[in-house]
């Protein structure tokens, strides 16, 4: 009886160990890549909503078309996990060649509609808003900066930045026998971080392929950083009666999860209940 009795307590102190292992967090990582060769296919846990396309390594939001509006938003990456932090980067395409374009592109973790959005962004989360176009009579228009809200709430925003770079390039006019200036939209990058602790920060490269290019435009505490089970990432953009091209590449996103807290307590209990356990003669 007293082997028994040994033998049920060192079960009993084993199940206890992995639940206290369980209960400090084995944390996993979920990922995202898009891929970056010619000629693939729409990525793996991609949609697509309203005009949104994939084309050439790309999400194309829209084309230099007025009134589009499209998004592309990932299937959950850790699904009945919680999401603590997460990494992403990708390059962006804002433009059309010509000054003056609309209306701008947004990057979202939270509830997403199974629907297309625009610069405003969608859901209760995270939002990172770049607004592109100057509604100069609008007293709430954010033209031009990177806008990062949560719960709807401003958590930073940066000052006034280049969010349609363009590269100008002389080209010799054989007819009129002079050079002329030609503007055409760059590809830039753009990043966005969040810890656990709810510290976010933005950053934006202007010179695509050299590492010290990063420059940080905005950064941030959010209040309450409460991620819910299967909130997602999503892009939308917009254009309205000015259009330009809104296109994303290169998107990689590295996230850590950790389980469901509600099944950690019940385990947790579960495992102090097996201790407390006696054996019956």
């Amino acid at each position: 009886m007293e082997n028994t009795a040994s033998m049920r307590t060192v079960v009993q102190a084993l199940l206890l160990v992995a639940v206290v292992c369980l209960c400090a967090g084995i944390a996993s990582a979920g990922s995202f890549s898009s891929g970056d060769e010619i000629g693939s296919p729409l990525p793996a846990g991609a949609t697509l909503y309203g005009d949104a396309t994939w084309h050439d390594r790309a999400f194309w939001l829209t084309h230099n078309v007025q009134t589009q509006q499209g998004a592309v938003i990932l299937h959950d990456l850790d699904p009945g996990m919680w999401v603590t932090s997460f990494w992403m980067e990708a390059m962006l395409y804002i433009g059309n060649g010509d000054t003056t374009g609309a209306d701008g592109l947004s990057f979202c973790f939270g509830d997403l509609p199974e629907a297309d959005f625009g610069e405003k962004g969608a859901g209760t989360g995270l939002r990172v808003m770049l607004d592109t176009f100057d509604n100069w009579d609008d007293p709430n228009d954010h033209c031009c900066r990177i806008r990062v809200t949560y719960g709807n709430d401003l958590v930073a925003e940066s000052e006034l930045i280049d969010l349609r770079p363009l590269i100008s390039e002389e080209v010799w006019n054989e007819e009129y026998g002079h050079y002329e200036v030609t503007h055409e939209p760059q590809w830039f990058g753009l990043a966005v971080g969040v810890e656990d602790t709810g510290e976010v920060i933005v950053l934006q490269n202007l010179n695509p392929g050299f590492p010290g290019g990063w420059y940080t435009e905005a950064a941030g505490e959010i209040e309450g950083w409460d991620p819910q089970p299967n909130w997602r990432f999503g892009f939308g953009a917009r254009t309205g009666s000015y259009a330009d091209w809104h296109g994303v590449w290169d998107v990689t996103i590295e996230t850590t999860a950790v389980p469901e807290p509600g099944a950690i307590v019940l385990l947790a209990l579960g495992g102090v209940a097996l201790l407390r356990r006696r054996p019956t003669a």
